[in-house]
């Protein structure tokens, strides 16, 4: 059901004066961050991930989803990124600053019988399932998630601004550090799925017994939605979740082509998508890999996308 379901997704194409300690301690998950030196890195599909992923699905579906994951070398200055995703709490704390109960009304995406549907009852603060306070934040929309970075600066007023990664800054630190960039996943190809459920928070066998899956990693980690930011096991970046929980929004627009998009952000809105990167809890392992990316409309939210802070290096 989520393998056809996944499909559809992608074509889917007040004042604040408070000080900064108001900031709790338990917020400091979202506020955690990892320095990532320049570099030049590989980016894309590497040695035969493009066979595996035609032998999984079609060279026709392929062509249509994965084609546009080229292998080519792509370069980042110094930037710092966030450990961990954005949580519920520190969201709830904006939204309760800001005093508007509208924040996230008007729908959220999420599977319902007939696939993917505007659920006009889910939001961010019930997404049609129990979350808790330092579960990723979700049914936030690609604006929604620039507005709340907006109230953070101005709250903590950051030597460097908080804003979303670009493309490649996301994948690389996806990636990990060099020894793990030899592998789809930072933990490794692991085609038959048994160590996925030690490094996030994936589409196992636990969901599949929740509810029916087209195809799961062949683990369980007893989890059937989201998890804590700082669950499982961190790639050697130190950072949690970059496969799994959530996929989550860069600042970079889409193109099929990512040369034209990947180092920058699209803040003139010369594309009419955005790139998410990443996997939700209920994705694929076909769609579960570093160099996976996805085209969302800007305005539009769905129960399986947050989003991580990074910032320029100081």
């Amino acid at each position: 059901m989520f393998f056809r379901n996944i499909t559809l997704l992608l074509i889917l194409v007040g004042t604040t004066v408070d000080a900064k300690s108001d900031i709790k301690l338990s917020y400091s998950k979202s506020l955690a961050f990892t320095k990532i030196e320049a570099q030049c890195y590989m980016k894309g599909q590497l040695e035969n991930e493009n066979e595996w992923l035609i032998a999984e699905t079609s060279k026709e579906y392929y062509t249509e989803k994965f084609s546009g994951e080229t292998y080519h070398n792509t370069c980042v200055n110094d930037f710092k990124i966030a450990k961990h995703e954005v949580t519920l709490e520190l969201y709830q704390q904006y939204a309760t600053e800001k005093n508007d109960i509208t924040v996230g009304d008007a729908g959220c995406y999420v599977v319902g019988d007939n696939g993917w549907e505007n659920n006009l009852s889910a939001n961010w603060r019930t997404p049609t399932f129990q979350q808790q306070l330092d579960h990723p934040v979700l049914c936030i929309s690609y604006y929604e998630s620039l507005e709340f970075i907006a109230w953070l600066n101005m709250k903590l007023n950051p030597e460097s601004p908080y804003r979303l990664p670009t493309e490649s800054e996301w994948e690389l630190a996806a990636r990990g550090s060099q020894k793990q960039r030899i592998s789809w996943r930072y933990w490794g190809n692991d085609k038959e799925g048994t160590q996925a459920c030690k490094y996030g928070n994936v589409s196992d066998l636990s969901l599949d017994e929740f509810q029916k899956q087209d195809s799961t990693f062949k683990c369980r980690d007893g989890v059937v939605h989201t998890e804590s930011v700082h669950s499982y096991v961190p790639n050697d970046f130190g950072l949690y979740n970059m496969l799994g929980n959530v996929q989550e929004f860069t600042c970079s627009g889409f193109s099929e082509n990512p040369t034209e998009t990947e180092g920058s952000c699209d803040t003139q809105e010369k594309y009419e998508n955005i790139t998410v990167k990443g996997a939700a809890w209920y994705y694929p392992p076909i769609f579960n890999r570093a160099a996976f990316r996805g085209a969302l409309p800007r305005h539009l939210r769905f129960y399986g996308v947050g989003f991580r802070l990074a910032q320029d290096s100081d």
